[in-house]
């Protein structure tokens, strides 16, 4: 298995350790292994683009909502480049638009089960129909 060269810049100091799991995850899924690094990288999260290596763009604003108590990032997913983002995207045009490791651990986590509280009779997340507030 060979080596995804991955450096992660600007990255709040909670929110790296999540995004290095999705990074090795997302790397074990393409049959690499993911290396860290603070040189020259195949792949860069980074706030602003890098001289060079495949960018995806870090939002701080992303990160930080893992350190809230929310269970949903926004009420509508952003659809652009193809893509389905749960935050807005941040480099329109760019091969990667947006925040795609906050949003892949979001889903990965399963952040809603985590952060709702109401349950069914069976301990599962209820359904809900358009509105939050009446259960179907």
């Amino acid at each position: 298995m060979s080596a995804l060269r991955i450096r992660i810049e600007g990255c709040r100091e909670q929110f790296r350790p999540r995004a290095e799991w999705v990074l090795r995850t997302l790397a074990e899924g393409l049959g690499r292994t993911a290396e860290f690094t603070l040189a020259d990288a195949d792949l860069v999260y980074a706030p602003s683009a890098p001289a060079s290596g495949l960018w995806i763009p870090a939002q701080p604003e992303a990160q930080e909502f893992f350190e809230g108590q929310e269970a949903f990032p926004g009420v509508a997913v952003h659809r652009t480049a193809g893509l389905t983002l749960l935050f807005p995207p941040v480099a329109e045009g760019g091969v990667v638009p947006g925040d795609i490791v906050a949003s892949a651990f979001y889903l990965l986590a399963r952040w809603d089960e985590y952060r709702v509280a109401e349950r069914d009779r069976f301990g599962r997340l209820p359904f809900f129909s358009g509105r939050a507030t009446e259960p179907v």
